[in-house]
């Protein structure tokens, strides 16, 4: 049997791979004239790090990212909801590994050119259409690079890994089109100290709000102890048009959602973890400012809408009060008690202490 690949992404590697390795021979088509370091983060949890480790790259993949030894979710202002261990803290006998995703890309694609030979892995091949018969089908490509079309291809099998807006689907779906939910995202990288445990996966607020997931995907980044962290940055935007995520991003499209008040994050620090570690991104406000990326509370509203009602307490972290919790039918009061947050309080310092 012959299969034919469309599509040398994560995805069609990882299948030529565990293919190649039950001897069933497969030839991948790669759309790119040349396969680079592109990319941001991506998070190669438990069950994907168990395939690729028994595919022989699980090491390989680990040691070029960092192994996510917890996960935390904090609200908007900055204070710890709930955390959780994460990979082989968690008991898993693999990591949960955060990476770039260029990286990853990088070693499949090394570990199919060694292992399936160049003639199998090709680039270039930029998919257009098919034709397929009972017993064969027929590939049509053409060179991105020189616009010109390339011979035909035949096998047994193809299999389309061409992505999100493959041309293989298109084909047998032409009237189908992506649905998109009115959320946009911003993704991208900064050099920055290790904040938290510097293995800490961390989710900010909520989609409604402006949603910020931080991450380090690489160690000792430029020789001096900072890391590569990736953040994304999600918010619901109805009447907004799609981003297009072949162009690049505009800081200003989505900082106005976050609080920039350096003041602000400073006065927060003491019951904030996040407020002290955080840096502006490169080409941001300025060089070396601290950045407090919790999104804004707006003016006038009381209840933060993305905390459940019984975590709504004003402590250590509003920048109004050292102090408060709830009274039944008498609204927020002062009362010097750290808030509780699902059984457990936050000591003045930032720190969790059991009721």
């Amino acid at each position: 049997m012959d299969i034919a690949i469309v599509g040398g992404g994560m995805g069609g590697l990882t299948l030529a791979l565990a293919l190649h390795q039950h001897g069933i021979p497969c030839r991948v088509y790669e759309s790119a004239p040349e396969v680079r370091e592109l990319g941001v983060g991506i998070t190669l949890l438990p069950h994907a790090m168990r395939e690729l480790t028994a595919l022989g790259l699980g090491e390989a993949l680990a040691s070029q990212g960092i192994e996510n030894r917890e996960s935390c979710f904090f609200n908007r202002f900055g204070q710890l909801i709930y955390a959780e261990p994460r990979g082989r803290a968690a008991g898993y006998p693999v990591p949960e590994v955060g990476i770039h995703r260029g990286r990853a890309h990088l070693t499949l694609w090394r570990a199919a050119l060694e292992r399936l030979g160049a003639p199998c892995v090709l680039t270039d091949h930029q998919c257009v259409g098919l034709e397929q018969s009972d017993r064969r089908v027929t590939l049509h490509f053409r060179s991105a690079a020189t616009d010109t079309t390339r011979a035909p291809v035949t096998a047994d099998v193809a299999i389309a890994c061409d992505g999100v807006n493959s041309v293989v689907r298109r084909q047998f779906y032409p009237g189908e089109e992506l649905c998109f939910g009115g959320i946009n995202t911003w993704r991208g990288v900064t050099r920055a100290k290790p904040f938290l445990t510097g293995r800490s996966y961390v989710r900010v607020g909520s989609i409604q709000n402006g949603n910020l997931v931080i991450y380090p995907i690489i160690d000792d980044f430029d020789g001096q102890g900072q890391q590569l962290i990736n953040w994304t940055v999600q918010v619901a935007q109805p009447g907004y048009d799609r981003n297009d995520w072949n162009k690049p991003g505009r800081l200003e499209d989505f900082l106005p959602i976050f609080e920039l008040d350096v003041r602000l994050a400073r006065r927060a620090q003491p019951a904030s973890p996040l407020g002290r570690h955080l840096r502006v991104p490169d080409g941001g406000p300025g060089p070396g400012r601290s950045l407090d990326l919790r999104p804004r509370h707006p003016a006038g509203r009381r209840r933060p809408p993305d905390v459940p009602a019984r975590l709504q307490r004003r402590g250590p972290g509003h920048p109004r009060c050292a102090g408060a919790r709830r009274l039944p039918g008498r609204g927020w009061r002062a009362t010097g008690r750290p808030p509780s947050v699902r059984g457990r309080a936050l000591g003045t310092d930032g720190t969790r202490r059991a009721h």
